[in-house]
């Protein structure tokens, strides 16, 4: 599948766009690549990392062509399987950051119908690092609603904090989690105000507020042994002030 690739305004001045095939969780830093370029007997090297230290050992390919070349083959470094190329504007030592996305914004569209099961527990997702950090602070974030939540509604701040252990699941939490989630991780590949990985970060930032509006959670009721309680989230702009 092709990518949209972002180029940091570092890397912007040399290279012009870029190709890049086989990159993966295992080969990037979250989608994210660290490029270095060395000028060298009339010939232009360009490397690209999957750490930012650029540590030889985390290069994952790496292509060299005359400094009057229009552009740089990538072939795969360190057996990483990933590979490409570039088009160049200069000749320049500079070094930055190429972000890539997993999916095009269609292709991220067409699963928003199935964003519940997207990082669930079945999902290929599913407990990568990459996403169970961004899973954990929507698991935060969603806990600090619902407690202001019942705060309003009257819980003692006790009260709140034992209710959070009772909620039973449901389709708008997970929901809203995924959609926190991967608002975060498109945040994470942003390099700057705007581009595109920012505007897929709005897009998800906009679906967990509407999914988390709308959520309703059932939990144990104060005081009862047995007895559950159901209570809607609403405007919860308006619930943290």
């Amino acid at each position: 599948m092709h990518s949209p690739i972002t180029i940091s305004h570092e890397l912007a001045s040399v290279i012009a766009a870029a190709t890049l095939t086989g990159f993966n969780a295992a080969n990037t830093d979250c989608g994210r690549l660290f490029a270095a370029t060395e000028i060298a007997d009339s010939n232009i090297t360009l490397t690209l990392y999957r750490h930012p230290s650029c540590a030889s050992a985390d290069a994952v390919a790496s292509g060299t062509a005359s400094i009057t070349a229009n552009s740089i083959t990538l072939t795969q470094a360190n057996s990483s399987g990933l590979s490409g190329s570039v088009e160049l504007l200069a000749v320049a030592d500079v070094s930055g950051v190429l972000s890539v996305s997993f999916a095009l914004r269609a292709d991220l569209d067409e699963r928003v119908s199935d964003l519940d099961a997207l990082l669930d527990e079945s999902s290929e997702f599913a407990g990568l690092p990459d996403f169970e950090g961004p899973l954990l602070r929507a698991k935060r974030e969603i806990d600090r609603v619902i407690s202001a939540r019942l705060r309003r509604k009257g819980y003692s701040r006790d009260q709140a904090r034992t209710a959070l252990a009772t909620i039973l699941p449901s389709e708008g939490l997970r929901r809203a989690a995924t959609c926190f989630a991967l608002a975060a991780i498109f945040e994470r590949l942003s390099n700057d105000p705007g581009d595109a990985m920012q505007q897929r970060a709005y897009h998800f930032q906009s679906l967990y507020r509407d999914a988390l509006a709308s959520a309703e959670i059932e939990l144990q009721a104060p005081g009862a042994s047995s007895a559950t309680e159901r209570v809607s989230i609403g405007d919860y702009a308006f619930l943290l002030g």
